[in-house]
Parts: structure tokens; C-alpha cells; sequence
């Protein structure tokens, strides 16, 4: 071969892969923008949950009633499409709690989007109040207990957590939140959004489908918050539902009930000896590895049995923890339930909760006798109340708590077992919808588009739109952990 033909056929190969190239810098620059907003590459999420995507941020009034008055910044983060065109209209992440931010929570479910972005973009919107979105976070002492201060102390400690704001706290609530979904579906130029919302977002996701029908072209509710629910109000009451089916499990399960005996009994026991004899137990903190003193009560019993009756691998572990502190070794219990308040303590933004609660469900929270008796009991309404006695309300519409009439194609999901928003909330919220569908995944907890068959059934019904005609015969399919008989495992 000549010198010269070389030549030709390397610039040859050189010109093509320059047009690629170029190719792919331009479709990569389009994935970029959206509408009015360009994104840039960054990262989203905390420690090993850490994804990459790309950021931006979307300028709205603090009040919509005030269009020139002062402006906020929501932070918003795309997850963009496997897809060379994707859909039009994109999905949109809704957070749960209130106060959990969507950009920070993405990698705990993102396995569950994992069919979606094969043909649509991800938008994540921190909602304001939380995350990177003027996130009012309080600076909490070490060792307050959110759900149990006197009186008193709660008082002051809203005031301080006040004087940290530079916004104004009454703009917080889901309403404001539906106003900067619709001013963002306006702002990246879509022409409906797919919201996907989880626990608490369920509420926001309903509320836009009422106010803002037009620009709904699709539900996916998981772990549902029908709008007539008073938030806060049947937490003692599903708690005890969820661990009562829980226990039941164990006993029906020849190992578990041979290892534990009845969960159930050991539970009530040890409510009873810690609520009479209150102590103190010594031992390495399980964050930081020092030897500290943690108090064990009827707060540490609580806070482990509430936060591991969420998930079917953490509520694998409660007859064992509740076995080991009835044989005197409460270390494994009080470490738990430590490192479960504080992950979901550091997740939340205290001060939009209030926003939220105060605002929608705190005048409606009246004590309810029967909570006198159950695990959680009724302190933590009550506190609320005194709480939101200090925090800026925000507007309420007349037509919050109305039940969400649409035929909007709407996905419901829940967890047979969810110790907080129970499958029943997903048939109330059903009744109203007259193209929807209702699936419940069996023995799981809360939140579940990330399990089994659920992710590809997501997808499909985006495609589709006919939630009515879905398979859903491979949800019997999805099964519990199994039982921990020893902290080595389950059985083999």
C-alpha cells in the first residue's frame, strides 16, 4: 500500500470520527437543556448512594399570590433518558415525608426508575423547604427527642429553629409545591408531567392532579396518603396494625416461631418492664464508636420497632432484637433504634415538616383515647400541636382535604405490611379514580416501585396508559426477607 493511499484512508477515518464526534457533543448539549433550563453535570445523594445527573436551578415567586415580590431558588436535578428521543413528557420525582428531599433520597429507590428512563427524562425537584431548595433545617441539641420535649422545650425550640430562617416559613406548605411543579412543567416547555409520588408525595402528586388537571398526564402513587387523611393522625393505630401481621408472620413460620415464641408477647413485656423501670445502658455508640450512655426506655423500644417495621429486611430483625433485650442483652436494640432515628432524623428538613403540618393537619389533631394504649401513644400529636403554636401557618384551600375525583391513569401502590400508610389508603384514594389500578405487594412495608416485577409494570403503564389492562399477576411473586434467627443470618 502506497504512502499516499494510507494517507487517504487515515484522514478518512480521522473526518468520520470527527463527525461523530461532533455528533455526540451535540446531542449530548441538547440532553442538557430543557426548555428554559440548562443543566450541568453534578452529583446527587449522600455516601454510597451518590448518582450522577445534571442540575439546575428554577427561579419562582416565595409567594405565587406576589409574582414581583421576592423569589426563591428550587433546586432541580434530571436523570436523563437512555432514550436518542425521549418522551415528551417526563416523570417527576415527588419525596416523601415532608421534609425529605428528592436529589438526596434518589439512590435509596432508584433501582425503581430503572425500565422508566429507558424512554423518558427524571426530573427530581427538591421541594422547596428541603435539600438544596432553601431547606429549613433546624440545628437540633444532640440529645433532643423530637417527638417527646416538655412543653416548654418544644416551644423554644421552634423559636430557635425560627430564628435560623432567612424565608418566610408560611410559603412552605404543598400548595406553594404544586405552583413550582406547574411553573417548571412550564419552564422545560413540557406539555404533561408523569408524577411519581412516595408517601407524603402522594399528597403533593394528588393536589396538583385536582388544581392542575391539564398538566397531569399521569399517577404513580406509592404508599398512599389519601387527601382526607390528617397526617399524623392513625400513626399509633398502623404501627401496631403493621406489627401485629408482622409477628404473625414469625409465628407462623416453624423456625422463627421455635427460636422467638410469640414477638407480639415479648413486645408487650418489654413495653411494660420499660415503661415501670426506665434505665441506662452502657455501650459503644453505634456512630461513633465511643462508649456512651444511652437511655432505654419505652422512647428506645419506640424508635427501633417503628423505623424497622418499614422495610421487609429490617423487620426480618425484630424478633430478634426484641429477644435479645428480654434476655438482658438490650445493646443491639438501643443501637438500632439510635442509628435508625438518626438516619431519618439527618433526612428530613424539621422546619418544612412544621410548614407543611401546621398549615394542612395540626388543628385537626385531637387526642384519640385508644392511642393511650398502643406502642407509640399520642405524644407525638401532641407535640405537634404545641409546636404549631409558634410556627408561621401558611393558606390552606378550602378544597384540600376534598378526595381526588379524575380519570386520569393513575398506578397505586402499597405494601400488604406498611406501618404507615396501610393498603386500605390505597382503596379509599381507588374509589375516586376511574382509570386506575390498585396493587399491593405482599408482606412488604413502605414504598415499593423498586421491587420485583414493579419497576417494569411502571414503565409499561406509562407506555400504555391502561392501567385497567396491566399484568399484575407477578407482584404474588415478590417475597419477605427471611426471619434473622441468630445476627449471623437467617436460617439456612
Amino acid at each position: 500500500m502506497t504512502r499516499i493511499k494510507m494517507t487517504r484512508i487515515i484522514l478518512r477515518y480521522a473526518h468520520s470520527f470527527v463527525a461523530v464526534s461532533a455528533l455526540l457533543a451535540s446531542l449530548n448539549a441538547a440532553a442538557l437543556e430543557l426548555g428554559q433550563l440548562k443543566f450541568s453535570s453534578c452529583e446527587i445523594g449522600k455516601g454510597l448512594s451518590l448518582s450522577k445527573a445534571e442540575c439546575a436551578y428554577l427561579t419562582v415567586p416565595q409567594n405565587f399570590a406576589e409574582p414581583n415580590g421576592r423569589t426563591i431558588k428550587l433546586h432541580i436535578a434530571l436523570i436523563v433518558a437512555n432514550a436518542r428521543v425521549p418522551a415528551a413528557d417526563p416523570a417527576v420525582y415527588l419525596a416523601g415525608g415532608p421534609g425529605q428531599s428528592a436529589s438526596e433520597s434518589y439512590g435509596q429507590i432508584a433501582n425503581g426508575f430503572r425500565e422508566i428512563l429507558k424512554t423518558r427524562h427524571l426530573l427530581l425537584i427538591d421541594q422547596r423547604g428541603t435539600g438544596l431548595s432553601h431547606a429549613l433545617k433546624c440545628t437540633l441539641p444532640e440529645d433532643v427527642a423530637l417527638e417527646k420535649p416538655d412543653p416548654a422545650a418544644s416551644r423554644a425550640l421552634v423559636q430557635a429553629c425560627l430564628g435560623e430562617q432567612d424565608v418566610d416559613p408560611r410559603f412552605f406548605t404543598t400548595t406553594d409545591a404544586t405552583h413550582d411543579l406547574e411553573a417548571l412543567r412550564v419552564a422545560i416547555g413540557a406539555p404533561k408531567l408523569n408524577l411519581i409520588g412516595f408517601s407524603y408525595g402522594t399528597r403533593v402528586a394528588q393536589q396538583f392532579a385536582m388544581h392542575f388537571p391539564g398538566s397531569t398526564r399521569s399517577l404513580i402513587l406509592d404508599g398512599i396518603a389519601p387527601n382526607e387523611l390528617i397526617l399524623g393522625s392513625e400513626h399509633a393505630a398502623a404501627l401496631d396494625d403493621a406489627l401485629a401481621k408482622q409477628f404473625a408472620r414469625c409465628v407462623g413460620d416453624k423456625a422463627c416461631f421455635a427460636r422467638f415464641g410469640d414477638p407480639a408477647l415479648t413486645l408487650a413485656q418489654l413495653y411494660s418492664d420499660l415503661k415501670a423501670n426506665p434505665r441506662e445502658v452502657s455501650m459503644p455508640d453505634p456512630l461513633t464508636g465511643k462508649t456512651a450512655t444511652f437511655p432505654l426506655g419505652i422512647g428506645a423500644l419506640q424508635s427501633m420497632a417503628r423505623f424497622y417495621s418499614y422495610a421487609s429486611e429490617t423487620s426480618a430483625l425484630l424478633p430478634l432484637l426484641l429477644d435479645e433485650a428480654k434476655q438482658g442483652r438490650p445493646q443491639a436494640l438501643v443501637a438500632q433504634g439510635e442509628m435508625a432515628g438518626k438516619s431519618i432524623g439527618d433526612a428530613m428538613s424539621y422546619g418544612m415538616q412544621l410548614s407543611v403540618m401546621c398549615a394542612e393537619d395540626a388543628e385537626f389533631l385531637k387526642p384519640n383515647p385508644s392511642d393511650a394504649n398502643r406502642l407509640l401513644g399520642g405524644e407525638m400529636e401532641e407535640m405537634l400541636r404545641v409546636q404549631c403554636q409558634e410556627w408561621p401557618k401558611g393558606a390552606r384551600p378550602k378544597d384540600f382535604f376534598q378526595p381526588l375525583r379524575s380519570a386520569v391513569p393513575t398506578l397505586l401502590i402499597s405494601g400488604e405490611l406498611d406501618p404507615v400508610t396501610p393498603p386500605r389508603y390505597g382503596e379509599t384514594v381507588l374509589k375516586g379514580l376511574s382509570n386506575a389500578v390498585h396493587i399491593v405487594a405482599p408482606a412488604m412495608g413502605h414504598v415499593n416501585l423498586a421491587r420485583g416485577c414493579i419497576p417494569k409494570l411502571a414503565a409499561k403503564f406509562l407506555q400504555d396508559m391502561q392501567p385497567k389492562l396491566l399484568d399484575t399477576a407477578c407482584v404474588k411473586e415478590i417475597l419477605p426477607a427471611p426471619f434473622f434467627l441468630e445476627f449471623t443470618g437467617p436460617a439456612p
